[in-house]
């Protein structure tokens, strides 16, 4: 990984400068099982939620029966937020095998806005409608959840595109009907 802080870099107008803290870690949810629901707080040093966000990778290690089917493809569908100022939330709807989620909390020192929602979706495209902001200072990052435990289900099904289409717009498309939690947070720095 690398840190702008330590190397003089940007990214997207982002620079080390504006970085006020990182916490970063790992956390592993436990096999989701059958129709399980699992989820995790985390517990994390105070930050201004208004001016922090969260980026996260995941991995499930699952090599048994259940390997390749939609049942381990929805462990995927985890969604990560700030719960409060010093928790994070990890949660996923379900899924065999654990899930192990790397996780980083980035708090900036300024921004000019955050907007954060979520909404359900059980629709191919929709979309919704934002406060406006500048397109070449704004970056989203999204996370969502599924409760389809169709084992027919594959990769594409749970797979989704949420984008700025306009300066007040976000679009959201998948590629079928299937029933998501999208929860999102959009970044605009000054």
């Amino acid at each position: 990984m690398l840190d702008i802080r330590d190397h003089g870099g940007t990214f997207g107008g982002l620079s080390g400068s504006n970085i006020k803290s990182i916490q970063r870690g790992t956390t592993i949810l436990p096999d989701g099982g059958s129709a399980s629901s699992k989820s995790m707080s985390v517990a994390l040093n105070n930050v201004d939620i208004s001016k922090s966000f969260v980026i996260f990778n995941l991995y499930n290690g699952e090599t048994g029966t259940y390997a390749l089917d939609g049942r381990v493809l929805g462990a995927k569908c985890v969604s990560v937020t700030l719960d409060s100022e010093n928790s994070l939330l990890i949660k996923r709807s379900y899924g065999y095998g654990p899930v192990t989620v790397d996780w980083w909390v980035v708090e900036l020192k300024e921004l000019k806005s955050k907007q954060s929602g979520s909404f359900g979706i059980a629709t191919k495209t929709t979309t919704q409608t934002i406060s406006s902001v500048d397109l070449a200072k704004s970056f989203l990052f999204y996370s969502y959840e599924s409760s389809d435990i169709a084992t027919t289900m594959n990769a594409d099904n749970y797979s989704i595109l949420l984008q700025l289409s306009s300066s007040s717009q976000l679009y959201f498309k998948q590629k079928d009907n299937v029933q998501k939690t999208v929860y999102w947070h959009l970044i605009e720095l000054k």
